[in-house]
C-alpha cells in the first residue's frame, strides 16, 4: 500500500512481515516452515480496492450480504490475529447476520491469521460446533512458554489413535462420488439421504470384506 505502483505488481512479503500478519503466534521455526510453503507473490489490487472501497460506489469489494442462496456462514477470528482482528471480524458478522442464512461467529483462543494453515488447524472447524448429543473431544495445547503434562500427553496420543480410525472412515465414505463432488438436488433431506446411504454401503464393505 506504500507503493502506488503495487496496483498492478504482483507483491511478496519478507519472512518478518509474514511472520507479524499469520505466523505470529507459532514459534520461529513453524513460522519459517509456514513461510516457505505457503508465502507466494498475490496481486496488490485487491488490498487497493479494499482501502477505497468506501469511497467508490462501484466497487469490486461489494458484497450482497442478504443474498438468500447464501448457505450457513461460520466466520472465525484468531484471538491473537493481527490481519483481521476481531474488530473486523465482528462487523462483518454484523453485516451478513440480515442474511436469512445461518450466521455464527466464534473466536479461538491463542490463535494467529495462520489458524487454518498452523499446526492447530485439524481442530479449527469443531470450534463452536455443539450439536445436541454428540461430544466434541479436542486435543490439549500446549501453553505458549509452557509444557503439557504426562497426562495430557497420553491423552493427546489416545485422541490422535481415534482420529485415525475416524478418517479412515471418512475416506471409505468419499469414495463414492455423489459424496465428494457437488450435487444440486435442493429436495429437503436429500442431503442426509446420501450421507446416510454412503454410510450404509461403507459399513457393509468392513461387514464383509470380500465386497471390497
Amino acid at each position: 500500500m506504500g507503493n502506488p505502483l503495487n496496483y498492478t505488481r504482483s507483491v511478496s512479503l519478507t519472512f518478518e512481515q509474514f511472520r507479524y500478519a499469520f505466523a505470529n503466534v507459532v514459534d520461529e521455526d513453524e513460522a519459517r516452515q509456514l513461510y516457505e510453503t505457503y508465502s507466494v507473490p498475490a496481486p496488490g489490487a485487491p488490498l487497493f480496492q479494499a482501502a477505497i472501497a468506501n469511497l467508490n460506489p462501484w466497487t469490486e469489494a461489494q458484497v450482497n450480504t442478504t443474498n438468500p442462496e447464501r448457505g450457513p456462514l461460520l466466520i472465525i477470528s484468531g484471538e491473537h490475529d493481527t490481519t483481521v482482528p476481531w474488530a473486523i471480524a465482528h462487523a462483518s458478522y454484523k453485516q451478513q447476520e440480515k442474511n436469512p442464512g445461518v450466521t455464527e461467529i466464534q473466536e479461538i483462543p491463542d490463535r494467529g491469521h495462520s489458524l487454518t494453515i498452523d499446526h492447530g488447524w485439524q481442530d479449527t472447524g469443531f470450534q463452536g460446533y455443539a450439536p445436541d448429543h454428540v461430544t466434541i473431544i479436542q486435543p490439549k495445547k500446549k501453553p505458549r512458554g509452557g509444557a503439557l503434562t504426562l497426562e495430557e500427553k497420553a491423552q493427546n496420543t489416545a485422541i490422535s489413535k481415534q482420529r485415525i480410525t475416524v478418517e479412515h472412515s471418512i475416506g471409505g465414505v468419499k469414495v463414492f462420488a455423489i459424496v465428494h463432488h457437488v450435487f444440486r438436488n435442493l429436495k429437503p433431506a436429500f442431503d442426509d439421504l446420501v450421507m446416510e446411504t454412503a454410510c450404509g454401503l461403507h459399513n457393509l464393505r468392513l461387514d464383509f470384506p470380500i465386497m471390497k
